[in-house]
């Protein structure tokens, strides 16, 4: 035998001895997959899951700073607590702060650090801290903030806004503002599902239920506007059917104007020697309701309407001397009164 048929041999042996050995391994794992898989009990199925848009809410509130580091609600929160629509379980939510009306003094200090407490409320009633939305100054209109998304890991039925608090450097006032503005809610629920077609049955589901809700949504706000239409088309001595509502609610027409307590100059100034003179304004008024203010040196032209006691007026001092000042106050049905006082531009 040559040495070539000898190779030609231990090669063959070779191979017969692979295909053995392949066939039983083949033979065990056929074995391991019968035995081993039905005994851990893996199911072979979607074990995925969704965020499932359910709806929308919003909360409005006004915000009032004043020059002692303080914050407070001027208005609302309302509604306080905000109810979740449909049955939420776990999920998420994104918030977004909308103002619809800012104002600052001169002195307020845009550092200043608002935090508002976000709380969850469960089916009974237990109140659960979601987080702190904190955000710096006094955010103007179309300056939206975006928080979260934040993640809950159990059904809540509610959102409350807790009391706002305020931090500025000890060195600082915070000076004033006043903030009106939207907190709007998105809520996302997660679902689990075991196979596709229930996934794909959960998903459609929760989709209709989004889009019936929303047009819930649209169809009372048509109807509210349409009806606020209608109560403004209806007038009587000029004023709406919405005007002698309000008049009547609070005991008839408003004709007593408001009383000017104090004028004065900021921090108590009586004189300013770079011609610009800022007034303060105290009044009282028989009605609920902002009241505004307006001046004019020694006769001239009148500056425009301030919310007060929130601002401060600026007024030109043209001139070194005396300069007389007048203060005219209004309500919100538009009686008003006059003050005046001496400042000095030195």
């Amino acid at each position: 035998m040559n040495y070539g048929s000898r190779v030609l041999r231990a090669v063959n042996t070779m191979y017969k001895l692979a295909r053995k050995m392949t066939k039983r391994l083949a033979l065990i794992l056929v074995i391991v997959a019968f035995i081993v898989f039905p005994a851990i009990n893996v199911p072979i199925a979607y074990a995925d899951y969704y965020q499932a848009y359910t709806g929308t809410g919003s909360i409005s509130f006004g915000l009032q700073w004043s020059s002692n580091k303080t914050v407070k609600y001027n208005s609302g929160p309302n509604p306080n607590p905000l109810y979740v629509p449909g049955n939420m379980g776990a999920g998420l939510i994104k918030v977004t702060l909308r103002p619809t009306y800012s104002s600052t003094s001169t002195y307020f200090y845009h550092g200043t650090f608002t935090t508002i407490p976000l709380y969850a409320i469960d089916n009974n009633g237990n109140q659960t801290l979601v987080a702190n939305l904190s955000f710096t100054g006094c955010p103007a209109v179309g300056n939206n903030i975006s928080f979260g998304p934040y993640y809950l890991g159990q059904n809540y039925r509610e959102f409350k806004l807790g009391t706002p608090s305020v931090s500025v450097p000890s060195e600082y006032g915070t000076g004033s503002a006043t903030l009106n503005a939207y907190l709007d809610f998105e809520f996302y629920a997660i679902v689990f599902a075991a196979t596709e077609s229930q996934f794909t049955t959960l998903s459609n589901n929760a989709a209709n239920a989004a889009t019936n809700a929303q047009n819930a949504y649209n169809a009372a706000n048509a109807a509210k506007a349409s009806a606020d239409q209608a109560a403004a088309n209806t007038t009587y001595g000029g004023q709406s059917a919405a005007y002698w509502a309000y008049q009547a609610a609070q005991g008839g027409a408003d004709t007593t104007p408001p009383t000017i307590q104090k004028i004065g100059g900021l921090n108590g100034a009586t004189c300013t020697t770079s011609g610009t003179f800022y007034v303060v304004v105290q009044a009282t008024d028989n009605r609920v309701g902002q009241l505004q203010a307006r001046a004019q040196v020694d006769g001239g032209t009148w500056t425009g309407w301030y919310n007060i006691p929130q601002n401060a007026i600026p007024v030109t001092l043209s001139s070194a001397g005396a300069h007389t000042i007048t203060v005219e106050v209004k309500d919100a049905a538009g009686n008003s009164s006059q003050a005046t006082m001496t400042a000095f531009r030195v």
